[in-house]
C-alpha cells in the first residue's frame, strides 16, 4: 500500500473511522484502503492470534461492519502435541468454512500439501534465524524484515516460500564460511 503514495490519506481514512490512532499503522492503512475502494471488500475474514492483537480485532471489526463471516484461529503459546491437535482441528474447520464461503468443496490432499509446505518453510526459517543470531551478524535486520514482512507472510504454505527460505539459509551459511559480516553496525530491538 505504501507504493501507492497514498499512505497518509489511507491512515487518515482509518483514523476517522476508528476515532483515533490506537492500532497498528499497517492495519490502519489496510482499513483505509478498504474504505476508499483501493482494496475490494472481502467476503469473509480470517485471522490468527499469532502476530499481534490488532489483526484479530480488525478482522472482527470488519466482519461486524461489513456483515460478513469471520474465523479466528487461536494459536496457543505452547508447542506440544495437544497444541498441534488443537490448531489442526481449527484448520480443518477453516477448510470447511472456506469451502462454504467460496462454493468450492474442500480438498483434503491440497490442505495436507499446504501444511507440509508451510512446515518445510518454517524449518528453513528457523535455520536461517539461528544463523542470523550468530555474531558477527551476516545480514542486516532491515533485509530480513523486508523479506519476512512482504513475501513470506503472504506465501507460507507454497513451494516459493520454501525455496526462498532455503536460499536465505544457504546464503547465510555461505556468508559465514566466507566470514562476511555487518560488524560495526549495532543491533536495535524496536518494539511497536
Amino acid at each position: 500500500l505504501s507504493s501507492t503514495g497514498r499512505g497518509s490519506a489511507l491512515l487518515g481514512e482509518a483514523d476517522a473511522l476508528l476515532g483515533g490512532r490506537g492500532s497498528c499503522s499497517f492495519q490502519r492503512a489496510a482499513l483505509g484502503a478498504l474504505q476508499t475502494g483501493l482494496v475490494l471488500a472481502p467476503d469473509a475474514c480470517v485471522a490468527a492470534t499469532t502476530l499481534c492483537d490488532d489483526t484479530p480485532l480488525l478482522c472482527g471489526f470488519l466482519a461486524w461492519r461489513l456483515g460478513i463471516p469471520h474465523v479466528l484461529i487461536d494459536v496457543p503459546k505452547n508447542h506440544d502435541r495437544e497444541a498441534e491437535d488443537y490448531v489442526a482441528g481449527q484448520i480443518e474447520e477453516l477448510s470447511t468454512f472456506c469451502a462454504e464461503c467460496s462454493g468450492h468443496p474442500p480438498d483434503p490432499e491440497r490442505l495436507r500439501e499446504t501444511v507440509r509446505e508451510s512446515n518445510a518453510a518454517r524449518a528453513r526459517w528457523l535455520e536461517a534465524n539461528a544463523l542470523r543470531r550468530e555474531r558477527p551478524a551476516r545480514i542486516f535486520g532491515s533485509g530480513a524484515l523486508r523479506l519476512a514482512g512482504g513475501m513470506l507472510l503472504q506465501k507460507l504454505g507454497t513451494p516459493a516460500a520454501t525455496a526462498v527460505l532455503s536460499a536465505l539459509r544457504d546464503e547465510l551459511r555461505g556468508r559465514a564460511e566466507e566470514n562476511v559480516s555487518t560488524e560495526g553496525s549495532r543491533r536495535l530491538l524496536w518494539l511497536h
